[in-house]
């Protein structure tokens, strides 16, 4: 619980520099250019806001935690970065602009999935085996669509069967997870760095 709590401090503290760093108008995604560029590329009116953990109940019990947002100012990734190790991973907060092109894919992806139908489906996460909490907030233009997924992918316990993510919402998930492989694809092509 600490290492987590201090994890948190740290991506807030980069997020912190990062905004500093665009305020003092630095080139790069804050410099003047760049913001007319992306500001001509949101004509389309999308905003996205994406918050997912996938984790593992076990005796050495771990998480991945993504949280995504795509809004008025440059895109912002915080999650995984570089390898896990036994599911325990370093994370860190990114700042990109996104093309028109990659824009355009992200639409295309999140139409295809149903992104832009509401979505809910809450169970509760107990025994031992893999689980998701997730939810995802897309606005296009006069369109606005949340999709909530929580519930255990796999239960290792015949009595936590019941607990298990239905049919749809296993789609929903899976066309989440989908679109935070695709934001973790691009991350990694903004930053060099990035393993």
């Amino acid at each position: 619980m600490v290492g987590s709590r201090a994890m948190g401090m740290c991506i807030i503290a980069m997020s912190l520099v990062a905004g500093l760093a665009l305020a003092d108008g630095v080139e790069g995604v804050g410099s003047r250019s760049n913001r007319a560029g992306w500001r001509a590329s949101m004509k389309g009116g999308f905003q996205l806001l994406l918050d997912v953990i996938e984790g593992e109940r076990s005796k050495d019990s771990h998480q991945r935690h993504y949280k995504i947002r795509v809004d008025v100012a440059p895109t912002v990734y915080e999650g995984p970065y570089g390898r896990c190790v036994r599911g325990q991973c370093v994370h860190k907060s990114l700042h990109f602009l996104l093309d028109a092109d990659t824009r355009a894919r992200l639409l295309t992806m999140i139409r295809a999935k149903g992104l832009l139908r509401p979505f809910r489906e809450v169970r509760s996460i107990r025994g031992h085996g893999t689980y998701l909490q997730a939810t995802v907030t897309v606005r296009l233009r006069s369109q606005s669509a949340t999709t909530t997924v929580i519930g255990m992918r796999r239960s290792w316990t015949k009595s936590d069967q019941g607990t298990a993510i239905s049919p749809a919402g296993r789609e929903r998930a899976a066309a989440i997870r989908q679109l935070v492989r695709e934001f973790t694809r691009i991350a990694k092509a903004n930053d060099p760095l990035f393993h």
